[in-house]
Order: structure tokens, then sequence, then C-alpha cells
């Protein structure tokens, strides 16, 4: 960083770091920084969103990062999956739903699975919660949230 201040893929990731270290300002101005220096990566977008929502609550700003993120790579699997939560978790289940599902067509993972099914479980389809937790047991057969949510689908 001392021989290339200005490259925005490193301040990106000393921004990481930073959230790694719960130093969460300073990374949060990294992620604008490296945002700011080069308008075509998506990750410091994604990675601000994920910060602005889950360190701050700030659900309509990070929802518009991470937007911006998939915009320019719609296969960011963080910008996609932490979207999903923000609908999820702001109530906005068909649009969770659609999230996870696209995500699930590019890049499957237990984690969008899992959220799949909670989702579906939340709109009270328990035949689809089933399935898609079914899958997620399969990644992560131990995974608390799985096997409650499973728990939930069949009682």
């Amino acid at each position: 960083l001392l021989q290339r201040p200005d490259d925005a893929e490193l301040i990106n990731l000393l921004g990481a770091a930073l959230v790694e270290r719960s130093r969460f300002a300073e990374a949060e101005a990294r992620f604008r920084e490296a945002s700011e220096l080069n308008s075509a990566l998506a990750d410091p977008r994604a990675r601000l969103g994920w910060l602005l929502y889950e360190r701050q609550g700030k659900a309509a700003e990070a929802k518009q990062l991470l937007e911006q993120a998939l915009a320019i790579d719609p296969d960011h699997e963080k910008a996609r999956y932490t979207l999903g939560l923000v609908h999820q978790r702001e109530g906005a289940l068909d649009s969770a739903a659609l999230v996870f599902a696209r995500l699930l067509e590019r890049i499957p993972s237990a984690e969008a699975h899992r959220q799949l099914g909670l989702v579906y479980l939340q709109q009270g389809d328990l035949e689809q919660a089933t399935k898609a937790l079914r899958e997620a047991e399969r990644w992560w057969p131990y995974d608390h949230q799985v096997l409650v949510g499973l728990g939930q689908a069949l009682a």
C-alpha cells in the first residue's frame, strides 16, 4: 500500500482485514475509498453493503450498494447472499426467495439452500422449505438452523 497508495483492490483488502479486527469505522472508510477509486470493482460495494446492514442496520443504503455490486458482477456471491438476507430480515420474503434462488442457479451453496428453505418456511410453503432444507442438510448435516427449520417444516 505504501508503494501503491491508489490501488483500490489493496485498499479493499485492507478494509476486509479491518473488519476481521472489528475496526468497522476504518473498514467503512476503506471500502468507500476503494469504491471511489475504481468504479468497476464490485467487492468493495458488496463488503460495504454487508457492513452497513450488519453493523449499522442501514437497509436502504445497503440494498443500493449490493445492487450496484451485482450490476458490476452478477456472480458476486457475497453481494447476492447479503441482499437476500436484507430482504428476508426486512420482511420482503418474495424478493428474498428470488435472490436466493438466483444465487443457487449461479453458485450452489449450503448457505443459500438454508436461507431459501427458511424463507419458504416463513412463507408457510412447507413442501418447498423441506426440499431446500434437505439440500442444505446434505451439505451441512449438523447446522442448527437447518435442523430446527426441518423440524418446523416436518412437524
